[in-house]
């Protein structure tokens, strides 16, 4: 087969196939990426990075996206004069929250969700 000048073999296609079905496989059976979602709780730990005006949902997804990540701090600020939400972002690379012994603070206006990571398969 010859496609845009490029010659394409019937075989490579199946290989390319036959690795792409594997690697899907592969990646499920590695395991989700869950998180226990805490409300008006915070545990201390170390913050590597922040980042403001996020949704909930894209903080998440960032810290599920960062291998060091192991939990992430939402929190925000409700003002009534202005139509916007100020939201703040902590991705933490350290966490006191895996410790049974450990004691959360309260906190208002925050979600602390710590990263689990399940077995699937």
């Amino acid at each position: 087969m010859k496609t845009a000048g490029v010659v394409l073999h019937s075989g490579s296609w199946s290989r390319w196939s036959l690795f792409l079905l594997l690697w899907t496989n592969f990646a499920s059976v590695l395991g989700r990426t869950a998180f226990e979602k805490l409300t008006e709780l915070d545990y201390k730990g170390t913050t590597y990075y922040t980042v403001k005006n996020l949704t909930l949902y894209e903080c998440q997804g960032w810290c599920r996206e960062e291998p060091e990540c192991q939990a992430a701090s939402f929190s925000f600020v409700l003002n009534p004069l202005t139509p916007i939400q100020e939201t703040i972002c902590q991705l933490q690379n350290e966490t006191t929250a895996n410790n049974p012994a450990a004691t959360p603070q309260r906190s208002v206006n925050l979600y602390y969700m710590v990263k689990m990571q399940i077995r699937s398969g």
